[in-house]
């Protein structure tokens, strides 16, 4: 897993979860940025596989590569920092980024170092980018306040377009068991899930939850029909909700001295995530 210590943000720390009192690997990125996110590719053929991202550039590591700092490729095509990577959920080599210059670029590593398509969809800066998990062509992206989805066959217009809050998204996620229904959540303290083959003039939340704190991320739970979310700021804990009971969570993960700044779910190893485990930084 990469590993980011406190005085160490120039590179990543690799830790054997096998041999976890060993010392982790360090493999320095060099340049000025600090690395900003993390993504392992989620595919077990192409395991070796990390992104992160330092500013406007995006950095393609290989371990199996045998050089001193394993990144294969440095991707720059953003001209400002980039706020959002996404591996494809069904092609290993296919990835999706957005940045603050609102632009949300579509790459396959196996084409080389130019994205194989660019979207230019409004003024607004993007913060979120993500595949659909049952559906390889369509994607979706914030930009302020509203969510707009994508068919990448069809070139840059978007097929919905969703106005989703009162104030900011920092969170979408495509659900695991539909490809029509997408979560949104927003400092405006709600969660809301949304069917995104609606048309846009009808479209209403199907479900609401109302938080007291802005929400930074709400991922639909890999088991079961349910919200795993967490502040952006006023709670240190994290709030699982069932889509049938959404006026109180139904389980709170606590004991943090501290915001949570980062979860994910854990996999097995394969291409499919393992619904027993999950993980955190914080």
């Amino acid at each position: 897993m990469p590993y980011s210590h406190q005085n160490r943000r120039d590179g990543l720390f690799i830790i054997d979860l096998d041999n976890p009192h060993n010392l982790p690997s360090f493999l320095p990125q060099g340049g000025m940025w600090e690395i900003a996110d993390v993504q392992w590719n989620p595919h077990s053929s192409w395991s070796n596989y990390i992104l992160s991202t330092s500013g406007e550039k995006l950095l393609v590591w290989n371990l199996g590569q045998s050089s001193k700092t394993h990144i294969e490729h440095i991707l720059q095509s953003h001209i400002r920092a980039i706020t959002d990577i996404n591996w494809h959920n069904s092609t290993p080599s296919r990835l999706a980024t957005c940045a603050i210059d609102s632009w949300v670029w579509l790459w396959d590593l196996r084409a080389g170092t130019n994205p194989t398509t660019k979207i230019k969809p409004t003024m607004e800066s993007a913060t979120q980018v993500k595949w659909n998990f049952r559906n390889e062509h369509i994607l979706a992206s914030s930009h302020n306040n509203q969510v707009l989805v994508w068919d990448e066959r069809k070139g840059s217009k978007p097929i919905n377009e969703i106005n989703a809050h009162d104030s900011k998204i920092y969170g979408v996620n495509w659900s695991r068991f539909s490809d029509h229904e997408i979560t949104t959540c927003s400092l405006d303290k709600t969660i809301k899930k949304w069917d995104a083959s609606k048309e846009t003039a009808s479209n209403e939340p199907l479900s609401v939850i109302r938080t007291e704190y802005p929400v930074w991320r709400a991922r639909s739970l890999p088991f079961g029909r349910g919200i795993l979310a967490q502040p952006q700021r006023g709670r240190n804990a994290l709030d699982m909700y069932r889509y049938d009971l959404l006026d109180a969570p139904v389980h709170t993960f606590e004991g943090f001295s501290e915001m949570v700044t980062e979860f994910v779910w854990r996999g097995r190893g394969g291409d499919d995530d393992n619904p027993s485990m999950w993980k955190y930084f914080v």
